[in-house]
């Protein structure tokens, strides 16, 4: 007697740690579904070099020809530099890229504007500050107009830009960038609607070189989307293993009831015993139509979760850069890549 009340004791403390780290992954989930920012991502494709391959790097004249020629794509040249003004001096990560990344990643600007393709097409010396360099150097986002100094030179602010990152970024046209004059990871912009899908992206980046052999290529709408995906099939699952657990106590009721029925009949015939049990008989009724389409509809929820677990087979899981991505999820996404 104390040894099977030892081994209730056993399965209700598992049950109700079992349930209580299922709640806190599910809320999880749902916190990092929350903050994943889908708007950021929307309708980008990531083509970036796998780690076994040094393709060659794209001119940024022929990403620019591309864009004109074909569709919108857009990229991340990092370098830390040194930036001062009248009144502060502070260490920057200067970001060279061109006129379409705040369009393409749906980025804010809090004033001014972002620097213009003429003004990359001329290596205007246009910059534009993330919130956090504006504050760090000018106390404030209204800076439009302003000069700022960057490794001597003298730079114009265009515009204050709200990208999320809490680090001082500098924003300027990359064919300024002499450290680096090309590019490898590229974000494409896809418009099914206008025939550009991801298929047809990958088949026409080839014309860059950019080709699936050396390239990991991520639709980054569908990445952040895996978030709510799992968050989903958490909680499918978790009405399957609810189901599992009241089916006992829900087959025990029917059984109790039905031998009930089944002494009554024993001893009335069928019509007075139909008639004297009413209650208990559509009871069974009632239990085993619920027991049944709660069956179909736990089998109906383990078929999803199943083709959603073949479906995310298909994502480079083995890639570490495509593992480093799902849980960072970070705007400057291109960057952490």
């Amino acid at each position: 007697m104390k040894t099977r009340s030892v081994r209730s004791a056993s399965a209700v403390l598992l049950g109700v740690c079992g349930l209580t780290l299922f709640s806190i992954a599910v809320i999880l989930l749902f916190i990092m579904a929350l903050l994943a920012g889908r708007g950021h991502y929307h309708r980008l494709l990531l083509a970036k070099p796998l780690r076994s391959y040094a393709p060659a790097l794209i001119s940024l004249d022929a990403i620019e020809q591309f864009c004109e020629d074909e569709f919108l794509l857009t990229y991340e040249q990092r370098r830390l530099s040194s930036a001062s003004t009248a009144y502060q001096q502070c260490q920057v990560t200067l970001v060279g890229t061109n006129s379409y990344y705040p369009a393409l990643l749906g980025y804010q600007l809090l004033s001014g504007s972002f620097f213009t393709k003429q003004a990359w097409d001329t290596k205007s010396r246009h910059a534009v500050l993330n919130e956090t360099a504006a504050f760090t150097l000018f106390g404030s986002n209204k800076i439009v107009g302003k000069t700022i100094k960057l490794d001597g030179e003298t730079w114009l602010v265009s515009g204050v830009l709200r990208d999320n990152d809490e680090n001082n970024l500098i924003y300027i046209p990359s064919i300024n960038n002499a450290q680096s004059a090309s590019v490898s990871a590229l974000i494409a912009l896809l418009a099914p609607e206008r025939g550009i899908s991801e298929t047809y992206a990958k088949n026409t980046l080839k014309a860059l070189g950019v080709q699936e052999a050396m390239y990991m290529f991520v639709n980054m709408e569908n990445m952040v989307n895996l978030y709510w995906e799992w968050l989903f099939a958490a909680l499918k699952l978790a009405l399957c293993v609810l189901f599992g657990v009241f089916t006992p106590a829900i087959l025990h009721r029917i059984k109790v009831t039905a031998l009930v029925f089944m002494d009554t009949l024993k001893q009335q015939y069928l019509k007075d015993s139909i008639a004297m049990r009413r209650k208990e008989l559509l009871r069974i009724i009632a239990m085993t139509s619920f027991l049944l389409a709660s069956l179909a509809f736990c089998l109906t929820l383990l078929s999803q979760v199943l083709a959603e677990c073949l479906y995310w087979h298909s994502f480079p899981w083995t890639n570490e850069d495509f593992r480093s991505a799902i849980l960072k999820a970070a705007p400057s996404l291109l960057y952490h890549l």
